[in-house]
């Protein structure tokens, strides 16, 4: 029975901490560790460690971002597999136990992802269907790099239970991102692996005012994408296969920082970043991926009725 590492880096979530490290402990599958490197939270997280059971291995840095907090645990962590749980989300019982029998009968796959609800801060679904996959597959890498450049949420994976070997071959993760690094890590692990996808619900995902998203800052979020992409763009053996896409990422991306600019208030912003989608790619507006982008992204504007309506319909559609 392989080793599994659950890391959860933790930065100023104390008050969600316990639940993730509760579901991370409540796993059916038996050899699991659980490692939660504070990255010099400035809340209680601290004294919330101190509640946890010795079986949990807490250790606190300065504070140096998810990247560092991640590749601290890895080099912590004696697991064969790793799996990244951010410090607001919870497992199901069953999360691992799941991941691991489909990774085991799948070796070309270097990582898997799979359904997650979304949840308020008080753990009330936000939606009654999962995000996700909607069959049990393998994906082949350089057409996963696809669908992530696309911003493809419903159908691109996020590196969620990796192989540790994989680690070894495209690296850590990159310390000069202080967000979309693990956007950054999908792309160079499909650079090399095939991808799993599990129909099957494996997280709740929390979507609240103080997740990482809403308090890091908008610019950090546009900054990090946009190098994510130059350095796709810009690589000798991705650029060539991706260059014709190179309008509909950043089509994707400002789509993104709408939807963003919306949501923390900033409404005037994500106008304007919806027009800049359309004048980089008005292509995309006769492209079902592309006019779902664009629909998600401003119907964040409308009253909520209309706002409620238009989801439904995506949803019946398949488009989200």
């Amino acid at each position: 029975m392989p080793r599994v590492s659950i890391i959860i880096p933790a930065y100023n979530q104390a008050q969600f901490l316990g639940e993730a490290v509760s579901s991370a402990l409540a796993q059916t599958y038996q050899d699991c560790e659980v490692i939660v490197i504070d990255d010099g939270s400035t809340d209680n997280t601290p004294e919330v460690a101190k509640g946890f059971p010795p079986a949990v291995k807490y250790f606190r840095q300065e504070n140096q971002g998810v990247s560092a907090a991640n590749n601290t645990a890895i080099k912590m962590a004696t697991g064969e597999y790793m799996l990244f749980l951010a410090s607001d989300d919870v497992l199901f019982e069953n999360t691992i136990e799941k991941c691991v029998t489909f990774m085991n009968q799948h070796p070309e796959a270097g990582f898997c992802d799979g359904q997650s609800y979304t949840i308020d801060e008080n753990g009330r679904p936000l939606r009654s269907r999962p995000r996700g996959p909607r069959a049990t597959f393998i994906r082949d890498g350089k057409k996963e790099i696809a669908l992530l450049l696309l911003g493809d949420q419903k159908d691109a994976a996020f590196p969620f239970l990796v192989r540790r070997s994989c680690f070894e071959s495209v690296g850590l993760f990159d310390t000069k991102l202080r967000m979309s690094e693990d956007w950054d890590m999908s792309i160079r692990l499909a650079k090399r692996y095939a991808v799993g996808h599990l129909a099957e619900p494996l997280l709740k995902a929390r979507f609240h005012t103080n997740s990482l998203t809403a308090i890091t800052g908008l610019d950090i979020l546009q900054n990090a994408h946009t190098a994510v992409l130059e350095s796709v763009f810009k690589d000798a053996e991705l650029g060539p296969l991706y260059s014709h896409l190179q309008n509909k990422a950043y089509f994707s991306l400002y789509c993104l920082c709408s939807r963003v600019s919306a949501r923390t208030g900033h409404k005037g912003t994500g106008i304007l970043y919806l027009l800049s989608a359309l004048k980089t790619c008005p292509v995309m507006l006769v492209e079902v991926r592309g006019l779902s982008l664009l629909i998600d992204a401003a119907k964040d504007f409308l009253p909520r009725r209309l706002r409620n309506a238009i989801v439904k319909t995506l949803m019946s559609l398949g488009l989200r």
